[in-house]
């Protein structure tokens, strides 16, 4: 948004209609779509804007246990399924897993299991997005 309407002033400076249109018309998408990831996430524009980042509040106690578990395993328990859909997330991505859900898609297709991994077509295109 703030790229927009510098491109707008900067064409009002130099008297150019083009620069002043097309920086208005980039800098209303951007305070659009602004408006709607604010009210998408819950949070006043302003905390997006001058928010601190990351950082919230006290750290919580993990309880349980965590049982690691290997692809093979996973692709035992879902190889009676006919097709599989992988539709990676922020989690995924965190953990770096790509490697794992790779291996685990091979298994499955070696086991004649069509898969296929649903991704949103402009996944990591914008922040917060994915």
């Amino acid at each position: 948004a703030f790229t927009g309407l510098a491109v707008s002033f900067e064409g009002y400076v130099l008297g150019n209609e083009a620069l002043i249109i097309a920086g208005m018309m980039v800098g209303a998408a951007g305070i659009l779509l602004t408006r709607l990831m604010a009210k998408a996430m819950n949070r006043p524009i302003t905390g997006v804007l001058f928010g601190s980042f990351g950082g919230g509040g006290q750290a919580q106690e993990i309880t349980g246990s965590q049982k690691p578990i290997e692809a093979g395993d996973v692709a035992a328990m879902m190889a009676y399924a006919e097709r599989v859909v992988i539709v990676p997330g922020y989690g995924l991505a965190v953990a770096q897993a790509q490697h794992k859900i790779w291996e685990l898609a091979q298994r499955l297709i070696e086991r004649g299991v069509k898969v296929k991994f649903a991704i949103h077509p402009v996944a990591g295109r914008m922040p917060g997005h994915m």
